[in-house]
This record gives structure tokens, C-alpha cells and sequence, in this order.
């Protein structure tokens, strides 16, 4: 039931000219896009601060999507703290609408075979818990522990909005347990979804 509700979710993306929203088309600054309200709630933080800027598909040809048809560029996140340490890091890809549309079906496909391997509990070791996030057309959030981090956990949360893919990472503080965890997550990433849609420029 799980699958077809994010499959719904994600045939949603490929409507949004029908329901009236427009594509992006100039991404926001990092500061536009998380602003001290919002990174304000990172859990353990002191005096957070984000910073990063826009890389355009030519700049950025390190990243593994610069490859994909519609492809414009992003922007990267970083949250740190006064201490410089890392909190969060937020990243936003932006694509050619048009383009873009053309080769969502093998995304949709993807994210549905996922959702049914998960489901049927043939996910990966390291991931510790999963469920959707409410952000998006579609979006999900993973919790996640690596066997050369120690036991550490790493938080990840993921949606598609119009025409920009989002990715939210989060090292997890021991002061949280499994599910404060994704539930921060799913809050944080439906600010960003509400900040992109008041701060980013539409065509």
C-alpha cells in the first residue's frame, strides 16, 4: 500500500501544470533558503550558520546526476556550527521542466521498485528505519548506520518539488533515539519545501 501511495505522490510531479503550480527557474542563496528559523531548529546546535552557492552543470561535474538529460545545476548547503562542525547539509538540483518531464518514468520506476524491497524487508544492512517524509510530490526519509562509522547514524531525507530534487543530510546526535530522528527530518524537509516555494523564482 506503501508503494502505491508514493507512486501517487510521484504521478502528482508530472501534473503540475494541471494544478496550477509553475517550474522554477533561478534557484535561491542558501541564506534565502534557511534562514536562521529554520536551522534554528537543528537539534544540539549552538549558533548555526548556512552557507554554499549556486554550481551550474558545467561548475559541478563532480556530482553523479550532471550527466542526466535537463540537467541545470544546484545549489549545496552546508549548516555548521560556531565550532565549524558539520550539522546538516541541504542540496537542491535544478532541471529543465520540459526536459525533465521526458525522463521521469524510469525515476518513478526506481523509487517504486525501492519502496517494494523495503516493504518486503529486502533493504540494506545499514538502514535502521525508513518512512515517507510529507514533503514534495514525493519524499522519503532514511535513517542509516555504517559499520566503519562505529555505530554512528546518518539521517537522509529526499523529495522531488516541480522541478528541483532535494537532499537533506543529517549526522545524528546520540541525544536522539531512531524515531526523534526521522522525525525531525520530515519537519525540517517540509520547511524547505515551503521556504523553496517562497524564496526560488519561477518561470
Amino acid at each position: 500500500m506503501l508503494a502505491g501511495v508514493l507512486v501517487a505522490g510521484l504521478l502528482g510531479f508530472v501534473a503540475w501544470d494541471a494544478m496550477g503550480g509553475r517550474p522554477y527557474g533561478e534557484l535561491p542563496s542558501c541564506r534565502e533558503l534557511l534562514p536562521s528559523q529554520v536551522i534554528d531548529t537543528v537539534p544540539d546546535a549552538d549558533r548555526p550558520r548556512a552557507e554554499g552557492e549556486f554550481l551550474s552543470a558545467e561548475d559541478s561535474d563532480w556530482y553523479p546526476d550532471t550527466d542526466e538529460e535537463g540537467y541545470l545545476g544546484r545549489i549545496s548547503c552546508a549548516v555548521t556550527d560556531r565550532d565549524d562542525s558539520r550539522l546538516l547539509g541541504v542540496d537542491v538540483a535544478l532541471y529543465d521542466h520540459e526536459v525533465y518531464l521526458d525522463g521521469f518514468e524510469e525515476m518513478r520506476q526506481e523509487m517504486e521498485d525501492t519502496v517494494e524491497d523495503w516493504e518486503r524487508g529486502r533493504n540494506d544492512e545499514a538502514v535502521l528505519a525508513w518512512e515517507p517524509s510529507g514533503a514534495g510530490e514525493s519524499g522519503m526519509t532514511v535513517l542509516y548506520s555504517f559499520d566503519f562509522d562505529e555505530g554512528e547514524r546518518t539521517g537522509s531525507s529526499y523529495f522531488l518539488d516541480v522541478n528541483t530534487r532535494i537532499a537533506i543530510d543529517h549526522p545524528v546526535p546520540e541525544s536522539m533515539d531512531d524515531a526523534e530522528a526521522i522525525d525531525f527530518l520530515n519537519g525540517f524537509a517540509r520547511q524547505v519545501e515551503r521556504r523553496l516555494a517562497r524564496t526560488a523564482e519561477r518561470v
